[in-house]
Formats: C-alpha cells, structure tokens, sequence
C-alpha cells in the first residue's frame, strides 16, 4: 500500500510539472535566474557581449531535471513570453538591445536558432528583419520611445549587447 501511494505521487507530481504552465516547485532554477513558464531566465548586463560570445556564456549553465540542460540564448515561443522578457528586461534597466537566440548566417532570411529551427513565433518591428548591413543575427529591443513593444530586430552579429539566456526543457 506505502509503495502504490508513493509511485502515485511521484507520477502525479511528474505529470503536474509537464503542462506548458509550470508551477515554480517543478523546475529550481540556478540562484539568480529567473523561473517563468517552464523555463528559466537571466539578463546579462555587463559586460556587453557579440552574438556568439553570448550563446557561448549561456552554455556554461546548466541544471539537471531528469537529464542535463544546457543554457542558450532565449528563443520566444509565444507572445506571453515575449511580453515576459520585455516587462523582466525594463526592471535591469538595460539601454542596448537584447540578444536573442536565433540568427540567419547560414541562409539569409531563414532564421534559426542554435539547434537550426525555425522560430515558433516571431515579433519582428516595421521593415524588419531588413539585413542593411549584414545583419544577421536577433535582438528584442526597448532603446528609446518607438521601439518599446518588444519588437525584434536584425543586427550585425559583432555588435557588442546584453543578452538573456534560457535554460528549458
């Protein structure tokens, strides 16, 4: 009986951790990250980094939910999600553009993320993605009065930006 009630609750619990609305006791994100979803954040203000020196300081973290997960730049499934990181980015008070996990380096005008699929959603600004200049890679921005929605960008990939990383499942 003590047996059946226990595997209940760890099937239970497993389940309840599953939906795409996860409770914050499923998921224990790294101290000074940020749980929101099923997922967890951190901006990264200082120093300012180039695209790929971002995605790279993202791997270094990681947690462990029944295998490893390695952190990347974030990548926005949803428009919830982006209104997420543009409410968590204003309280850092960051004045650059925000890096974001997806970039087109390989083919320009399909963008990608890190593991090379396309963006689930995408919130790009007026006349944009426009690759002026070899831009290549995605920012969310929130610099000045017209851009304070949270629309993206495409910008040179060397530009030097805060970033926010996302570990998830």
């Amino acid at each position: 009986m003590q047996i059946s009630v226990l595997l209940f609750v760890v099937l239970f619990v497993s389940q309840a951790c599953e939906g795409s609305e996860q409770p914050q006791s499923c998921v224990t994100c790294p101290e000074g990250w940020t749980f929101w979803g099923s997922a967890c954040y951190r901006f990264f203000n200082s120093p300012k980094s180039t695209w790929i020196d971002a995605e790279a300081n993202c791997n270094r973290y990681s947690l462990y939910q029944g295998r490893r997960l390695v952190g990347h730049l974030a990548t926005i499934t949803s428009s919830k999600e982006n209104t997420f990181l543009l409410n968590l980015w204003k309280t850092i008070r960051s004045d650059t553009p925000v890096w974001l996990g997806y970039n087109d380096r390989k083919n320009e005008g399909n963008f990608v993320d890190v593991k090379g699929f396309s963006p689930k959603f995408t919130f790009w600004d007026q006349a944009e993605p426009n690759d002026a200049g070899g831009e290549d890679c995605v920012v969310i921005w929130n610099s000045d009065k017209n851009h304070d929605n949270g629309s993206w960008n495409d910008v040179p990939c060397e530009s030097q930006y805060a970033y926010v990383c996302k570990i998830s499942r």
